[in-house]
């Protein structure tokens, strides 16, 4: 009877509960403290609640973030769109949605009706009328998209023409710079390229597909090298930060060739917790120069030296990556922003050390934080760091060659990690050292117990590119980096082919395990072969002509070879 008594006022429990849970946390939200969150904050939390299927609480976050602010952020409109359906508040979902059709002319018709998200709407009569507009949107679609592009890149020529070269001793432009989109059309406004169409200022042509990889990196085409961006980065919100950083690396790759690749002992879990405390020091050290408070700027600026001597200290042998890394996209991601539109750069420099600190990408990610916030800093301070791009910058030399700075208080250790969440940091990355363990144990059946796929390709093929998604990656010993976001284009008929992996593509479930000179794949045995068509798990090969599949060991271990 009692049992029965409980389950039978289970539910009226349970609802109290979840209504002093909201309750608690709309105080908190609109609490004091909390006037402080700012709209990257605000949808931060509320992207955290949704990805934990807390709909509520996410519905409640993005209230708080359309009456504080005003919103006018494409990305965050359609995520407060998806949450609101999914929390039954349709009303408010196609409000959004409806703002982003008639405002900002959303046309990506294809995603809109196939985002299980939005299923509840799909009934309703202002559904079919957005729809609509989204289509009338596409049909307009080609030629806004060369205007905008060509709009942007003028911003941007003209941002670096008032530059001038002062902050590089160099104008950054260069005409060949080209935007590619989803149908492989191609943008510039470089007339030289051929058979090329011409609309006003901007020049488009569609090529081959696989004839450039979809990333924002400089690649060889027409056999010259170019600044590649995509079209969903060349955006007024983007304030030309991604142009002008990529016509940086072509600006100083023609001054020193800098292999950019992943920083492998950052996976250990000591660096991680030296390095994540880095970050924490840098926020703060930012923060404080928001708050125009100069001495505790100095001091914070002085902690987050303390972890990086740390850091490069115990790993000394191979910090030299570290800084080969920092020089190339550090230097990138502060000239970027530097010279880019963007008004708030302290609050871009906050933004890159909260989105670039995820434990599975740090060993390349760090880089784009640490150069933008190190850069700001210095430049805060008015320190004459810049000279040539013709070496490889050290952060932690320029700041001990400055007298100011060796006035700073020296604070004792205990109070550096404290104020810096250093225990914090390091529990969590205990944790997480014990989970890698067990990925490991995982990739090791995978890769070294079970059958597998392989294939050696040639590493001075310049054409051949990969791109992936730097927050999830894995080290895997001194056997390379496992790769579980991963893709390829070339259009080189001499290399082996393109593959890209497919489905859920994440640590510990999946993966590419590459050499660290990318000159050996190995993929999971796969479970089709058909023709020039291999079909794995989580990934898929195309075969280029004159390649072949065969077995390579008793074991049925398989090898793409050259007939």
């Amino acid at each position: 009877m009692t049992i029965n008594t409980k389950i039978k006022n289970q539910p009226e429990l349970l609802m109290k509960q979840i209504i002093i849970s909201i309750f608690t946390f709309i105080q908190l939200l609109t609490s004091s403290s909390a006037q402080s969150y700012n709209i990257d904050s605000l949808n931060q939390k509320a992207m955290d609640y949704y990805n934990e299927k807390d709909f509520t609480k996410s519905g409640l976050v993005f209230d708080l973030l359309f009456s504080s602010q005003n919103i006018k952020d494409p990305d965050i409109l359609y995520n407060a769109s998806c949450v609101y359906a999914l929390n039954n508040e349709p009303k408010k979902s196609l409000q959004h949605l409806t703002e982003l059709a008639e405002t900002y002319l959303y046309s990506d018709i294809e995603h809109l009706s196939t985002d299980s998200d939005l299923n509840n709407l799909h009934e309703m009569t202002e559904w079919k009328m957005l729809i609509a507009r989204v289509l009338q949107n596409k049909t307009t679609l080609p030629q806004r998209r060369r205007a905008k592009i060509q709009n942007e890149l003028l911003k941007t020529k003209k941002l670096l023409d008032s530059d001038n070269g002062m902050l590089w001793s160099g104008n950054i432009w260069h005409d060949n710079i080209l935007v590619l989109d989803e149908t492989e059309t191609i943008y510039t406004l470089n007339r030289t390229i051929p058979n090329s169409i011409k609309d006003s200022l901007i020049y488009y042509k569609q090529i081959p597909a696989k004839t450039l990889v979809h990333a924002n990196t400089n690649q060889q085409f027409e056999n010259e090298k170019w600044a590649i961006v995509q079209n969903y980065d060349i955006t007024p919100t983007d304030s030309c930060q991604t142009p002008i950083h990529e016509l940086f690396h072509l600006f100083h790759g023609s001054q020193i060739n800098i292999e950019g690749n992943i920083v492998e002992y950052l996976d250990n879990y000591k660096a991680k917790i030296w390095l994540r405390s880095e970050f924490e020091a840098l926020r703060n050290c930012i923060k404080s120069i928001q708050k125009n408070d100069e001495a505790m700027a100095k001091i914070y600026l002085s902690d987050a030296m303390y972890f990086r001597t740390e850091r490069e200290n115990f790993f000394k042998k191979q910090n030299h990556f570290a800084l080969k890394l920092e020089t190339l996209e550090g230097l990138a991601s502060y000239t970027g922003f530097k010279l880019s539109a963007h008004k708030d750069l302290y609050r871009m420099a906050l933004i890159e050390l909260d989105g670039r600190e995820n434990p599975n990408g740090l060993n390349r990610s760090f880089a784009y934080a640490t150069g933008l916030a190190y850069g700001l800093i210095f430049d805060y301070f008015h320190i004459q760091w810049r000279s040539d791009l013709k070496h490889i910058y050290s952060f932690r030399d320029i700041y001990k060659q400055v007298q100011a700075f060796k006035k700073t208080p020296k604070s004792k250790t205990e109070n550096i990690k404290r104020r810096n969440k250093y225990y914090v940091i390091e529990q969590e990355e205990m944790i997480r050292k014990i989970t890698n363990d067990s990925i490991k144990l995982y990739y090791k059946n995978l890769f070294c117990e079970q059958p597998v796929l392989t294939v050696k390709r040639d590493t001075t093929d310049k054409t051949y590119y990969m791109s992936y998604d730097m927050n999830n990656t894995f080290t895997f010993d001194k056997l390379g980096i496992i790769y579980s976001d991963i893709s390829s284009a070339s259009a080189n008929p001499s290399a082996f082919g393109n593959f890209k992996t497919t489905g859920e593509t994440s640590i510990g479930k999946t993966g590419i395990l590459i050499t660290n000179d990318f000159a050996k794949l190995t993929f999971p045995k796969p479970t089709k072969v058909e023709g020039t068509i291999i079909i794995g798990e989580n990934y898929t090969i195309e075969l280029n002509k004159g390649w072949v599949v065969k077995q390579s060991d008793k074991k049925g271990s398989l090898e793409i070879v050259k007939e």
